[in-house]
């Protein structure tokens, strides 16, 4: 009789383990579609400038999520770089490392528009593109199995650099591990 109770005590466990492991899939399946999804990834995330004009202007205002379509710079305040030197950057840190999808970029309403026009945006070391006319928005599509922690902003001509607001829309974190085996190294 006591053979018996710990056979089907033994069942028992095996059949709760394989359930378990059974939970433990279907968890890191749903994990797994949530990491690929694209979504915004840059919202209240970590944003440096090189210079800074004044109290008013820091870079974290381009992450805030909070902007409107008004020209009022009260409403919407701007990171704006405090020298107009050659290599003004911008960089917004995602806190790790993240499959880029598309970077849109939101410029100035009011006067400074033009300040954009010679920016290059990159995802780490790889160029997704550049300005070269003063519009409202612009959106750069990332080709595929491109990885960044870091976006970066950098004014080629001698101007300053202003910017509204920076959406980096994408998928993750990843490790160096899964980011290495994505691009297939």
């Amino acid at each position: 009789a006591v053979v018996s109770t710990q056979s089907t005590g033994f069942r028992q466990m095996r059949y709760e383990q394989a359930w378990l492991r059974e939970q433990v899939a279907r968890v890191e399946n749903i994990t797994t579609v949530r990491r690929d999804e694209v979504r915004l990834v840059s919202q209240n995330k970590l944003a440096w400038q090189n210079f800074t004009r004044s109290e008013s202007n820091y870079p974290d205002f381009v992450v805030d999520g909070l902007f409107s379509l008004s020209p009022d710079e009260v409403l919407n305040p701007v990171a704006i770089s405090g020298s107009s030197a050659r290599n003004q950057v911008l960089m917004v840190d995602l806190g790790a490392t993240f499959k880029i999808d598309t970077v849109k970029i939101w410029n100035r309403l009011s006067d400074g528009q033009g300040d954009i026009v010679g920016v290059f945006v990159y995802a780490n070391e790889t160029l997704l593109g550049g300005i070269v006319e003063a519009k409202k928005m612009y959106s750069f599509v990332a080709s595929e199995n491109v990885f960044a922690r870091n976006v970066y902003l950098k004014q080629s001509l001698a101007a300053t650099l202003s910017v509204l607001e920076i959406q980096v829309y994408g998928s993750g974190p990843f490790g160096e591990e899964e980011v290495n085996r994505r691009q297939g190294n």
